[in-house]
């Protein structure tokens, strides 16, 4: 079931920098592909988390709804995922019956939804919120969360490289488009791994562990970093094409420029072995 609502989330703060159409839909598709081969094709990251009949299951900012919709195809009967996002422009035509998707922001969720989930997940928001309004994400999450109940929480890192990142120039300037956006819109942005753990526990939640993991970027490292490439390539670009828009960010003074900077980006990365972007998995727990 696919529900947009009337309510206008068009009047919450979005600070969120990448577009919201067809393509990034494929791009969050793929994505989603790349980071459960990266996690061992591990959906839930929390061990201690078990979905039976009557489990309810929170995807906030469910984009394509790609992670929920995996998630939902192999569970027990009688599970009841939901997934929801401040736009409905990437929900897949059609969700099957156990899934619902509701257009909602996470800053603001319903009351009727307190201490009701088992398990929260949300991932890759790093370029949607400021540091205020984590803290009220997370707080919200909280709330919904039955007592017991789990979140999990991935996010992007910095990049880094087995050879001296000072052998890699163009990376350096195309990774500068993200960190002017950032900066722009006052988003916690690269910060979000080393951060969230202590905004986690300021919310209230307890045994919270961090794991980072190093994703792949370039054919040396095999076919999941020449896919570590292509998505990397295609986030680059977007955030250029922002900066043209917020400009010209960053230096940026036309697409040609943009596609310059990631075409030489990516020879980089096929040049140089141990090109990597750190990916963190945070995982916590409402207490009982």
């Amino acid at each position: 079931m696919i529900e947009t609502g009337s309510k206008d989330y068009a009047s919450v703060q979005d600070k969120y920098v990448f577009p919201r159409n067809c393509s990034e839909r494929d791009r969050l598709q793929n994505q989603h592909r790349l980071f459960t081969d990266l996690l061992g094709g591990r959906l839930i990251i929390e061990e201690t988390v078990k979905l039976n009949p009557g489990s309810r299951v929170l995807d906030s900012g469910t984009g394509a709804a790609s992670w929920i919709l995996d998630l939902a195809s192999d569970a027990p009967k009688g599970v009841e995922f939901i997934g929801i996002d401040i736009s409905a422009t990437m929900f897949p035509d059609d969700a099957p019956y156990n899934v619902q998707l509701h257009q909602m922001s996470s800053l603001d969720l319903p009351a009727s939804w307190t201490t009701s989930f088992d398990l929260v997940n949300q991932r890759l928001l790093i370029a949607a919120f400021t540091i205020d309004q984590w803290r009220s994400v997370l707080s919200e999450l909280f709330r919904v969360l039955k007592p017991g109940g789990a979140v999990q929480l991935i996010e992007f890192g910095e990049y880094g490289s087995s050879c001296d990142l000072d052998a890699l120039p163009a990376t350096r300037a195309a990774y500068n488009y993200g960190i002017s956006l950032y900066n722009k819109r006052g988003l916690l942005g690269n910060e979000c791994g080393r951060r969230l753990p202590s905004l986690l526990a300021e919310a209230g939640f307890y045994d919270v562990h961090v794991k980072v993991h190093q994703l792949p970027i370039g054919k040396q490292c095999g076919e999941i970093g020449v896919r570590g490439a292509q998505n990397w390539a295609s986030v680059l670009r977007s955030f250029g094409e922002v900066c043209l828009e917020e400009g010209g960010l960053s230096g940026c003074s036309s697409q040609e420029a943009v596609d310059a900077k990631v075409d030489g980006a990516q020879k980089e990365w096929n040049d140089n072995p141990g090109v990597f972007r750190e990916v963190y998995t945070i995982t916590a727990k409402r207490p009982l």
